[in-house]
């Protein structure tokens, strides 16, 4: 009890089944997770003391996150009757993406983020006949660019599709660029190591990302059928927002263009 205020132990197991998701490392201990209740509600009773239970922005708040859990809730239930895919779906999966799984590599790389306009024509120039990292700061150096440099080594899944594309046809010392809104992504190849994964290894991984675009799908459908059902009025509409201009990925020595993939991008980097 606290302050006369019971905890309950449907609070506590609730913490402990939540707690049982996370890795063991994250997991805390039964009294931990006690005491983090016990402190939660004394600020409770603060608040309360406070009348902040009765601010117009807090029951906002309030009401919005009961909300976001029924929408959860029901969209866990419908979600939750997607069925593991067939075998052979996922030997299609394993089959159609190659660089990934049976031609796996890791990537050895040179990084360096500079502003996009911040390299001239000459300067490209100079960097195409670049070979290796070194090379590659003298120009930036010599050219008063600022830059941020790394050294990373990264494995095929971890990289945009289109630069993964671009890796295959590269020879070591070639660069590939990426605009990522006002910064210039460059990545230099100093090597490559073979670490293919077979179907056996790949399979659990497969299994996840299949169960996920059908989760979207059966999702998606699931709204579909709601919206029809449903009767909408729109007292108020707003305009819909230009449609945000997909990053180019441009590469040089050699030159060539690529696919555009914003998504791909952007969870290819976080990978860097």
């Amino acid at each position: 009890k606290v302050n006369g205020k019971e905890i309950t132990v449907l609070q506590l197991n609730y913490l402990l089944a939540q707690n049982q998701r996370l890795d063991k490392a994250q997991q805390q201990s039964k009294q931990k997770l006690l005491d983090d209740l016990i402190q939660q509600e004394l600020l409770v009773q603060k608040a309360e003391e406070l009348k902040l239970d009765r601010n117009p922005n807090v029951l906002q708040a309030v009401e919005f996150a009961k909300r976001q859990v029924l929408a959860q809730a029901v969209a866990g239930q419908v979600l939750g009757k997607v069925k593991d895919p067939a075998d052979s779906e996922i030997k299609k999966f394993y089959d159609a993406h190659p660089l990934v799984f049976a031609d796996r590599k890791f990537y050895n790389l040179s990084v360096f983020v500079i502003k996009a306009d911040a390299l001239n024509p000459a300067v490209g120039e100079q960097l195409n006949k670049s070979t290796n990292g070194d090379e590659t700061t003298k120009i930036l150096k010599a050219a008063g660019i600022n830059y941020t440099a790394t050294e990373s080594k990264a494995p095929a899944e971890l990289l945009p599709e289109p630069v993964l594309n671009q890796l295959q046809k590269m020879n070591v010392g070639d660069i590939v660029q990426i605009k990522e809104g006002s910064n210039l992504l460059m990545m230099q190849l100093k090597g490559s190591e073979a670490a293919p994964v077979d179907l056996a290894t790949a399979k659990p991984a497969i299994v996840n990302r299949l169960k996920q675009e059908s989760m979207q799908s059966v999702g998606s459908d699931t709204l579909e059928d709601l919206k029809k059902q449903a009767k909408i009025e729109y007292l108020q509409k707003f305009d819909e927002p230009a449609a945000a201009t997909s990053q180019a990925v441009e590469s040089s020595k050699p030159a060539a263009n690529s696919d555009k993939s914003d998504n791909h991008l952007k969870s290819g980097l976080k990978g860097l």
